[in-house]
C-alpha cells in the first residue's frame, strides 16, 4: 500500500511536472502567437504608413507639376502681353513718326512758298530800284 501510494505520489507529481510543461508550452506558445500577431500588425501599418507617405510624396509632386504648368501658361501670356505691348508701341512710334513727317513736310512747303513770296518780293524791289 505504502508502495503504491509513493508510486501514485510520484505519478501525480510527474503528471502535474507534465502538465506544469504542457501549460508553459502553451503559454509560450500563445506569447509568440501574440508576438508574430504584433508584428503582423506592425508590419501591416509600416505598409500602410509607407503607402500614405508615397500618396503624399505623389500628390505633392502633382502639385508642384501643376504649379509648374501654371508657371508655363503665365509666362506664355507675359511674353504675350510684352509681344503685344511692343507692338502697340512700334505702332505708336509709327504713327508719331509719320505725323512727325507730315508736319515736317508741311513747315517745309510753307518756307518754301515763303521764300518764293520772298524772292517775288525781292524781284519786285529790284524791279522798282531798276525803275529809279
Amino acid at each position: 500500500a505504502d508502495l503504491k501510494a509513493a508510486t501514485d505520489k510520484l505519478f501525480d507529481a510527474g503528471e502535474e511536472d507534465r502538465l506544469s510543461a504542457e501549460k508553459a508550452t502553451l503559454e509560450a506558445k500563445l506569447q509568440l502567437n501574440r508576438q508574430k500577431e504584433d508584428a503582423e500588425r506592425r508590419f501591416t501599418e509600416g505598409d500602410s504608413k509607407r503607402e500614405d507617405v508615397r500618396a503624399e510624396l505623389s500628390s505633392r509632386a502633382d502639385a508642384a507639376e501643376n504649379a509648374a504648368d501654371a508657371l508655363r501658361v503665365e509666362f506664355v501670356d507675359l511674353m504675350r502681353d510684352v509681344d503685344d505691348a511692343a507692338s502697340s508701341f512700334f505702332a505708336q512710334a509709327t504713327a508719331r513718326a509719320d505725323k512727325t513727317d507730315e508736319r515736317v513736310e508741311g513747315v517745309r512747303e510753307d518756307l518754301e512758298g515763303r521764300v518764293r513770296d520772298a524772292e517775288s518780293k525781292a524781284a519786285e524791289a529790284t524791279i522798282q530800284v531798276g525803275r529809279i
